[in-house]
């Protein structure tokens, strides 16, 4: 092990990395995945771990397992050097260099009189990345990652964020050298269909690529990034560095962003074609702008839009804009005077009610499958699950808050008395649910139903065909009183699930108000009674995250909605504490796709 004022970092003698930590970090998280977890847990990735690599010179495909590497370990620098045939990898981890940071140097030598040609070199970043199978909620919050990459030519970041949103994250910083890529692979486990919750773990891999990044031949659409390859010349040594510090806050990842001389890019991650893209672009002391470009794809080909630069009154800052002319993805490349250059990519797309109309119409006329389908009366794609009712609550959904179409909500109303309640409840009886999934239903599915159920009770009896609107609203009562109460379960499964919060959060106040309205007291009554019970309770557990813990050992789709469920019922305290882990989750990073709050 070696160690600086701020981190200490292990290096097997095979050649990876076996630990990174913060110290004084009182988790001891290790920020790597750990071999011997893998192996605990029954995972065959121990080839993916931190600083494992592929390379493939002039056709020839060669990775760690050829050759053992020569390691080296001084006070404060490990040099891990892989003699291959013809060519010499070495990987330096050196802490003398930043007393509060690792400085990671990767340099590839061509031994020949010959030039090379390197068409494929990566070389696995394997951060924490790691969902545990562990129902200890405090061993994924304190010591698992949510990753974010900024991938750029000669300006990559990885932002690394501890999920308890607390203490000290860390961010990696290109300093050298050209980044083509960064791929990702996902393992996990899937106990679903065995009955046992929580039933999915797993983790992610994350892979620099130096050059290609693809199989040969494969083709793809995507024109944002790179994926040539470099030519060595006889004798010459191609190098790259990357520096790894900490970091408490998103502002504190930027501002050591700008001290590692990277330029630092606001932009909008979605506009409206017709309007004006604009955003900001602050440079650091040792760079200067030269130009900037931004160029879309249409019919294939890569076209360029100029782009406007204003500086401001302090010289670093500069305002960029540009008039996009078409839909979709949009790479904006801004050059330097040092022949560097770094990117942002955005959305432009059309207005959001014309984009949610035209989506609408889509699942109403080309997915429903009316009378004579199979089924009959269905939106597809058809699911088992309660998610796939999302397109009928949107199609009921734009008709409350956009323009009323009558067939529209008719067929949706079709759909959920011919097929949703056949399908889900036998002979129609919502106290008996239909195991859909072999030998056990989801409850987290009679949230979605409840809420469909719901949405048709909010029309006025005129636009309805089947039902009125009250018989709806009894519906969603039962449906819901299913989805939270565990005396409505005989199998401990049905139980735990429905003391679990979901998305239901999103509209059982306004079901609740309007049972009160309506005068059905007994129904209201009771599923108040339950829903204070349950949201107490999750209040209660709060300081443990226990509700952190859904069908995954640790998922957003936990403490999202509980962070929901208990902001809409005042329990202040404990919804800041859930809050902290969704903004850990909510990602930063050039590219607009990859900003998505984090499914883990």
């Amino acid at each position: 092990m070696i160690e600086n004022q701020k981190l200490s970092l292990s290096v097997d003698n095979e050649g990876y990395v076996s630990s990174l930590k913060i110290k004084q970090d009182p988790y001891e998280m290790n920020w790597v995945i750990d071999k011997d977890y893998l192996e605990s847990a029954g995972y065959q990735d121990s080839d993916k771990l931190f600083g494992c690599f592929d390379i493939t010179a002039d056709g020839e495909h060669m990775n760690h397992h050829t050759v053992q590497p020569a390691v080296t370990k001084q006070a404060e620098c490990v040099d891990v050097c892989y003699d291959l045939p013809r060519i010499q990898l070495r990987m330096v981890y050196d802490l003398k260099q930043q007393k509060d940071g690792l400085q990671w140097t990767i340099a590839l030598k061509n031994k020949t009189n010959q030039m090379i040609h390197v068409s494929d070199l990566g070389i696995w970043i394997s951060f924490a990345y790691v969902m545990f199978r562990d129902k200890n909620v405090a061993k994924n919050t304190h010591c698992s990652a949510a990753v974010f990459p900024s991938i750029s030519k000669n300006y990559t970041k990885l932002r690394m964020v501890r999920r308890d949103g607390e203490g000290e994250s860390l961010g990696m910083y290109q300093a050298e050298g050209e980044t083509a890529s960064i791929g990702t692979y996902c393992d996990y486990v899937n106990l679903f269909f065995e009955n046992v919750s929580p039933s999915l773990d797993g983790m992610l891999f994350h892979k620099l690529y130096l050059a290609g990044g693809y199989p040969e031949g494969f083709q793809n659409a995507d024109w944002i990034y790179e994926k040539d390859g470099f030519t060595l010349q006889a004798h010459e040594n191609k190098q790259w560095v990357y520096n790894i510090r900490s970091f408490r806050t998103e502002d504190k990842f930027h501002a050591q962003a700008l001290k590692c001389n990277h330029p630092k890019i606001n932009y909008p991650p979605l506009n409206i074609i017709g309007g004006q893209v604009s955003g900001t672009i602050v440079l650091p002391d040792k760079l200067a702008l030269q130009s900037a470009a931004a160029w879309y794809l249409a019919h294939g080909e890569k076209k360029q839009l100029p782009v406007l630069m204003q500086q401001g009154k302090d010289k670093s800052q500069y305002r960029f804009s540009f008039q996009p002319q078409a839909m979709g993805e949009h790479k904006v490349v801004f050059t330097f005077a040092d022949g560097t250059e770094d990117h942002v990519v955005l959305n432009v797309m059309d207005r959001l009610d014309k984009v949610i109309e035209e989506r609408v119409a889509y699942i109403c006329d080309q997915l429903y499958t009316g009378a004579d389908g199979k089924p009959a009366y269905a939106f597809q794609p058809i699911s088992n699950q309660g998610e796939s009712l999302g397109k009928a609550n949107l199609v009921l959904k734009k008709n409350l808050l956009g323009s009323l179409d009558v067939s529209q909500v008719r067929k949706v109303e079709c759909s959920a008395v011919n097929y949703v309640r056949e399908k889900w409840f036998i002979d129609g009886d919502f106290k008996r649910p239909r195991k859909l999934y072999g030998d056990f239903y989801r409850c987290m599915d009679f949230e979605y139903i409840g809420h469909l159920f719901y949405l048709l009770s909010e029309f006025p009896d005129d636009v309805l065909a089947l039902n009125p609107s009250d018989t709806y609203l009894k519906w969603a009562a039962d449906v819901f009183d299913l989805r939270v109460n565990p005396d409505l379960h005989e199998e401990e499964r049905g139980k735990e699930e429905a003391q679990m919060l979901g998305v239901y959060f999103l509209y059982f106040n306004g079901l609740l108000k309007k049972l009160q309205e309506k005068g059905l007291t007994a129904k209201y009554q009771r599923i108040h009674a339950l829903w204070e019970k349950v949201i107490n309770r999750v209040d209660r557990e709060s300081e443990s995250y226990k509700a952190a813990i859904t069908e995954h050992f640790y998922d957003n789709a936990g403490f999202g909605p509980t962070a929901g469920a208990l902001a809409e019922c005042g329990k202040t305290e404990s919804t800041i504490r859930y809050g902290k882990l969704l903004l850990a989750n909510i990602g930063y990073s050039n590219d607009f796709r990859a900003q998505n709050p984090d499914r883990w």
